[in-house]
């Protein structure tokens, strides 16, 4: 489950606090990872992942990428299913918050908690708006009726639900770069699949006045 924090004071020291620990605790995980890839031949230093992520936060698709500039892979999918989805890798120990904690962080941070591609929980029509429901109990604002890999069909049926519990509708293409998601987008999805016109145009003015890497 993903759930999206909008409009965060991301300078909350309780929110920059908890953001800390799960970096400390996922750099634990990612030094397994790379200690595994070594033993098996791969040639991965924490650095060069580093520079991938840009950041601190480094994650599975940032070894993905890495990988795939190497030449180990074809595409990003083959690292999970034969690596990160089987033995050992699989049963290496990943730290997550809880749904409730993540609203109650966004929250105590003024911002607003939306449940990302709701599709992706992989739940029947009643049990999905089951766990809307128990979700909104924490605090949920909104809901991300609009996604990329969520048909239109889909994309009805949330729109239904949010309306019906008067949550916030959001968008998102989930786009991560031509490497990681060559086939989204930034903003309009696949194929303009969470756009009409109208919007297009819209974003097009947008998308001018600033560059993406």
């Amino acid at each position: 489950m993903h759930i999206l924090g909008f409009n965060i004071d991301y300078n909350n020291i309780n929110l920059q606090q908890n953001l800390k620990y799960l970096i400390n605790k996922r750099n634990i995980r990612n030094k397994e990872f790379i200690e595994y890839f070594k033993s098996i031949g791969f040639n991965v230093s924490l650095e060069e992942l580093q520079k991938i992520s840009g950041g601190s936060v480094i994650s599975k698709p940032h070894f993905a990428k890495l990988f795939l500039q190497k030449g180990y892979i074809s595409d990003k999918k083959t690292i999970f299913s034969d690596y990160f989805n089987c033995k050992p890798l699989c049963e290496v120990e990943e730290f997550i918050y809880e749904p409730e904690e993540i609203i109650k962080m966004i929250k105590e941070a003024n911002g607003i908690a939306v449940l990302a591609h709701p599709q992706k929980l992989k739940l029947n029509d009643t049990d999905l708006e089951n766990k809307i429901i128990e979700l909104l109990s924490y605090g949920l604002e909104g809901l991300e009726c609009y996604h990329s890999d969520q048909t239109l069909e889909e994309m009805k049926k949330l729109r239904i639900i949010a309306d019906k519990y008067k949550l916030l509708v959001t968008k998102g293409s989930d786009y991560h770069g031509p490497i990681v998601k060559p086939l989204i987008h930034l903003g309009t999805g696949i194929n303009n699949n969470i756009t009409n016109d109208e919007e297009n145009v819209i974003l097009k003015k947008v998308l001018n006045k600033k560059t993406y890497k």
